[in-house]
């Protein structure tokens, strides 16, 4: 099963709110689709044109006004309403000064979202619901950083905790609104030649974050003591892993994507059971580079991205 679309994908993600609702960002516009489950099919609901490569996107938390959040290459982060009988044009985000890695809706909070950037600048940015016509669009809390971070996560419980990983191999646990670092590690502390490339929390068990650090990934647990060491570990065999993401529909599965190939990959995609520490390798995906991944909110249906397609894969 697949998605064809009418442009090279940057990347796509399920809403956790509405799991009929996909969004789907190219090189130049953002579409929504409309998940049918009895075929598992999808049709073209919504559509905006940007302008400029999507770099990230997040859905908001509310299914009955839902929100799409998109990063993209122009340095310019957009709101767009997904309600089909608005019509008004998005509100629009300025202030980073280099390439945004990643943006994140509060998943408690949808007055919220942060965003990261090379400018090594993490901000809170107050979203178009807060404060109505008043929006302090050019004052977003912003906290410097030591490194740039290249992805980050809001706790699914605290609105106040957002997960993020530095280009330095650190991954930090941030009070936002204390302005406090909560917990720092390094992964790759005693690995050389390897970057973190990636961090998730667990959906259903926020304690839980996995970390993918070359062709290793780790599973860390908040409420185990020594909460620096992994609970669990392991190689994905890949050669080195982009992007992670736990399944909502079975949290004790993580998926792991490579857009790096070698002669001895079969694969570029791989699931981790985490009950037996065993990847699976992804069948009908050889040799293909995948760049992004999401998982559907309540099936065992994971996407990636190839192209300007979008393969989906049971699990």
């Amino acid at each position: 099963m697949k998605v064809q679309f009418s442009e090279s994908i940057q990347t796509a993600e399920f809403s956790a709110s509405d799991p009929s609702l996909l969004c789907i960002a190219g090189f130049s516009r953002v579409a929504v689709f409309t998940f049918h489950p009895k075929d598992l099919s999808f049709s073209e609901s919504l559509s905006f044109y940007i302008g400029s490569p999507s770099t990230s996107i997040s859905w908001s938390p509310s299914k009955h006004s839902p929100r799409i959040l998109v990063a993209s290459e122009d340095l310019k982060i957009r709101v767009f309403d997904v309600n089909p009988t608005n019509s008004t044009p998005p509100e629009v985000y300025m202030g980073h000064t280099e390439y945004i890695n990643a943006v994140a809706y509060n998943l408690t909070d949808s007055n919220y979202f942060a965003s990261v950037s090379d400018d090594k600048t993490l901000r809170i940015w107050p979203s178009p619901s807060q404060n109505s016509q008043q929006l302090l669009l050019d004052d977003p809390v912003i906290m410097h950083l030591n490194s740039p971070a290249i992805s980050l996560q809001f706790h699914s419980q605290n609105s106040s905790f957002i997960l993020f990983a530095e280009r330095d191999g650190g991954i930090r646990l941030l009070d936002w609104k204390q302005c406090q670092i909560m917990f720092s590690v390094y992964p790759c502390a005693n690995l050389s030649g390897v970057r973190v490339s990636d961090c998730c929390w667990n959906p259903v068990n926020p304690k839980l974050f996995a970390v993918v650090v070359g062709s290793k990934w780790l599973v860390y647990n908040l409420g185990k003591f020594p909460i620096h060491l992994p609970q669990s570990e392991g190689d994905t065999q890949l050669p080195e892993s982009s992007c992670l993401r736990w399944s909502p529909a079975k949290p004790s599965l993580f998926a792991v994507a490579s857009d790096i190939l070698n002669q001895d990959s079969a694969s570029s995609v791989k699931v981790v059971d985490t009950l037996n520490l065993i990847p699976q390798v992804i069948t009908g995906n050889k040799q293909k580079r995948i760049s992004h991944l999401t998982w559907h909110p309540t099936e065992p249906l994971l996407a990636g991205c190839y192209g300007d397609q979008l393969l989906f894969w049971k699990v």
